[in-house]
């Protein structure tokens, strides 16, 4: 991760269920010895927060729709943010986007 990421303006307590609930999605999904990747970058006035395993989507369905995916976006949305799911070959990713300060750690 990024040393200097911008402060997100969001309730801690939704940012912390919404981050584990990903994070144990992505972890069960992925394939034994191969733990998923998460990575996090500063957009213009946002943070947006990755994470990827490489399972892809099932046969006949998509990961997009599951609970843990359908619960998190939701939490997103109420912290002003938005959750996009994306199926890239054999990778799934879901990227968590929130508003951010202009402030950075560590900047006067």
């Amino acid at each position: 991760m990024p040393e200097q990421l911008p402060y997100v303006i969001t309730d801690a307590a939704l940012l912390t269920r919404v981050l584990t609930a990903l994070g144990a999605d992505a972890l069960r999904h992925s394939p034994p010895g191969a733990p998923p990747a998460l990575t996090a970058e500063a957009l213009p006035g946002h943070l947006a927060v990755r994470i990827t395993d490489g399972t892809g989507s099932p046969p006949g369905g998509t990961r997009a729709d599951t609970l843990p995916l359908r619960l998190s976006r939701d939490l997103a949305e109420a912290m002003g943010g938005t959750l996009t799911p994306v199926t890239d070959g054999a990778a799934f990713s879901v990227t968590l986007t929130l508003p951010a300060s202009a402030h950075c750690p560590g900047e006067p």
